[in-house]
């Protein structure tokens, strides 16, 4: 049995403004315990990492079923269906976050794997890794239980330095199941950490005049392998990968900043603003300018020189 999406189904959908409202860094840790025997259908626009503490059920997806038991951990994406049931006690730890916000320095953590296989690759690669979920051993996840405790505490005192607290926590969390899920990887997915690498170093180099021949190249693999790996990982090319780096860059700065949008442009790799602006409409819905004045209410008497659409 699996989740279809029809007019028949009912869905409930739970929107970031109503987790996330009254916090600024992305990060939310809720313990959960299910009394009733079914949950709702439900879908929502954030990640969601559960860890599951005691008690059984089964989890219910639209790739299918999965018996739960204590140490299993699982990833749902934005805009992923999922629920529970014939729960039976059913304790779980659900850490809800929002990457954009984070800004988590991942670093070396993308050599693992185990990281690109469950964090990052795209849900038909990590189904055909066998990687939608991972099992913690006793030893880890009583670790993560106190990493969980820990974060936890600091999110409920809400003490000056708790978002650091937290996301020190969520990171020990991360590589814990990083490294006990690339146990999971088979030799076939070394090739993964390379692809984990080369997203550092566009994360990093975004603004650069990049090419995927150079970068397959400094990677030691060939152009087709590249661009047949990145899609599997990310679910898009390096270009599109990187046209949307770009572009989040662009919308950082217009929030962060009251530069015109041809500087802004500019700084996020764009030599041409109107190219620049035509791209960003299209992700985002709107012109850059138009973005700052929703986002950034105080900005809208602000009559900045050169700051065209």
């Amino acid at each position: 049995m699996s989740i279809v999406r029809d007019n028949h189904t009912a869905i409930l959908t739970i929107p970031r403004s109503s987790v996330f409202r009254d916090i600024v860094h992305g990060l939310r840790v809720v313990a959960k315990r299910y009394f009733l025997n079914i949950d709702v259908v439900h879908g929502h626009d954030f990640f969601e990492l559960v860890l599951v503490r005691s008690g059984g059920g089964v989890h219910v997806t639209e790739r299918g079923e999965t018996q739960l038991e204590r140490g299993d951990v699982y990833l749902i994406r934005p805009g992923a269906l999922h629920c529970y049931r014939d729960l039976q006690d059913l304790e779980i730890v659900n850490v809800l976050y929002l990457p954009e916000r984070l800004d988590l320095p991942l670093g070396e953590l993308r050599t693992l794997a185990g990281y690109i296989a469950f964090f990052e690759a795209s849900p038909t690669l990590a189904d055909s890794l066998l990687l939608t979920a991972v099992k913690l051993g006793e030893t880890e996840m009583r670790e993560a239980e106190r990493i969980l405790a820990r974060v936890l505490a600091e999110q409920e005192a809400a003490r000056p330095g708790c978002a650091f607290g937290m996301m020190a926590g969520f990171m020990q969390l991360i590589l814990l199941i990083s490294r006990a899920a690339t146990r999971n990887c088979s030799e076939t997915t070394a090739a993964l950490g390379e692809i984990g690498r080369l997203l550092t170093y566009l994360e990093r180099h975004c603004t650069d005049a990049l090419q995927i021949s150079d970068l397959a190249c400094g990677s030691g693999i060939s152009v087709r392998t590249l661009e047949r790996l990145f899609r599997q990982v990310t679910g898009r090319s390096p270009g599109d990968y990187l046209a949307e780096l770009r572009l989040n860059r662009g919308a950082k700065l217009l929030l962060e900043s009251a530069l015109p949008v041809a500087q802004v442009a500019r700084l996020a790799g764009y030599g041409d603003g109107g190219y620049f602006s035509r791209l960003f409409r299209k992700k985002f819905g709107c012109p850059p300018r138009e973005y700052r004045r929703r986002k950034r209410p105080s900005l809208q008497a602000c009559n900045v020189a050169g700051d065209g659409t």
